[in-house]
């Protein structure tokens, strides 16, 4: 595992300049909580509470898609709340800090599961679905590929694009309802054009948040016709009235 280095001179500035402030409440924090905290104390205690209990974060699948992993429960429509607030802010706010904070958050979930199911030694490649074109125009990024990249640091483990978007998938997923979502997802991903080989490779694919699963269903399915062993489906949220 790669180790996390110091705060440069550059990023020292721009603290300077502007002071980070906590995703959940917005007050102003501490130059020196800056980089490894996102939250007041106030704020970071109810994160805490809104984890998942423990028999619930790593859920399992089946033989190929090995598992689900997921640090807290997010409410659809509950603007307030901390783990929304912090998604939110994933995907709307380019802040570096906040998805380092997210992957090492997801870390050890990560850890835990390869562990379990004897895959830690194996050909490790994190991956993710991209976004909606129209969307990474509107926000000028991908929050997903920003997720799979900070685990790619905090693990060494390389990412990769492997898949793409089709011009059939511009329906956001978010306006659609379960049945919609899975019809929509089959339509708006394909393998990428430059992915020859993915035998006796572990595939780890990130996206900030499960809801019906039908993103990140499709996508996994596509990595294993594709040649992938296994894939670890891997989230920071998901939503709590879904078990998988």
């Amino acid at each position: 595992m790669r180790k996390t280095g110091h705060m440069s001179v550059g990023q020292g500035v721009l603290m300077l300049l502007f002071p980070p402030k906590c995703v959940g409440c917005g007050e102003l924090m501490p130059l020196k909580d800056g980089m490894t905290h996102v939250f007041c104390p106030f704020c970071r205690t109810k994160w805490e509470a809104s984890r998942l209990d423990p028999q619930e974060r790593i859920l399992s699948w089946d033989d190929s898609v090995c598992g689900l992993v997921s640090v807290v429960g997010y409410t659809s429509g509950k603007a307030e709340g901390i783990p929304e607030r912090l998604i939110y802010h994933l995907k709307h706010k380019d802040e570096s800090r906040v998805f380092k904070y997210a992957a090492r958050e997801m870390w050890p979930l990560l850890c835990d599961i390869l562990q379990t199911r004897d895959a830690s030694q194996e050909n490790i490649l994190i991956t993710y679905p991209p976004r909606r074109r129209s969307a990474l125009v509107k926000e000028g990024f991908d929050q997903a590929r920003r997720l799979a990249e900070a685990l790619s640091k905090l693990s060494g483990w390389p990412v990769e694009t492997l898949l793409e978007r089709t011009l059939s998938g511009r329906r956001a997923q978010k306006k659609l309802n379960a049945e919609a979502r899975a019809e929509n997802a089959v339509k708006a991903y394909r393998i990428s054009r430059d992915v020859v080989e993915l035998s006796n490779t572990t595939v780890i694919l990130v996206d900030d948040l499960y809801t019906t699963g039908a993103t990140l269903r499709t996508c996994a399915d596509l990595l294993i016709e594709t040649g992938a062993a296994r894939v670890i489906l891997a989230t920071l949220g998901r939503t709590k009235h879904h078990s998988g």
